[in-house]
């Protein structure tokens, strides 16, 4: 069974990441592991720290009973919050769980920061060698939608 993880900042584009774990689902048993990573905070803050977490959790939760029925007949779904850096705990949850593949819907990134900063899928491509599929801000194909192979003649000229 292949392990899909999706990072997800609970904004439109990052549910593209999620529905194309999903087309792959309909076709394939997989396990599609939901992340969300929380910056760190200071021992001041952990009231607040806390509150998050279970924020972050309680929609975790809701996204996965919204998505479980899209799920092919096999596949299951989960989630996990982490705190630290968005890159380094996307990999190490892909490099916890065997046979991964990161599902990763790109904001991107442009001007001043593509240069400085870099995107976080950047990071991740740049930190491990896991199989990346990702995506962009444009929404998911639909199944019906989806490549079939080839059958006929390749024309020649």
């Amino acid at each position: 069974m292949k392990n899909f993880i999706v990072p997800l900042d609970f904004s439109a584009e990052s549910l593209n990441g999620l529905k194309m774990a999903l087309l792959f689902s309909r076709h394939t048993k997989i396990h599609i592991q939901m992340i969300h990573v929380l910056p760190k905070t200071p021992d001041e803050g952990k009231t607040i720290a806390n509150n998050d977490m279970l924020q972050a959790e309680d929609k975790l939760r809701s996204i996965s009973q919204e998505y479980n029925s899209l799920l092919g007949p096999e596949s299951s779904i989960g989630f996990v919050v982490q705190r630290g850096r968005i890159y380094q705990e996307v990999v190490n949850q892909a490099e916890l769980l065997p046979g991964s593949v990161i599902a990763a819907s790109t904001h991107g990134a442009s001007g001043f920061q593509e240069l400085f900063i870099g995107s976080n899928t950047f990071r991740i491509i740049s930190a491990t060698g896991i199989e990346l599929t990702t995506g962009s801000s444009a929404p998911a194909p639909n199944d019906h939608l989806r490549p079939r192979p080839y059958s006929g003649r390749i024309p020649t000229r």
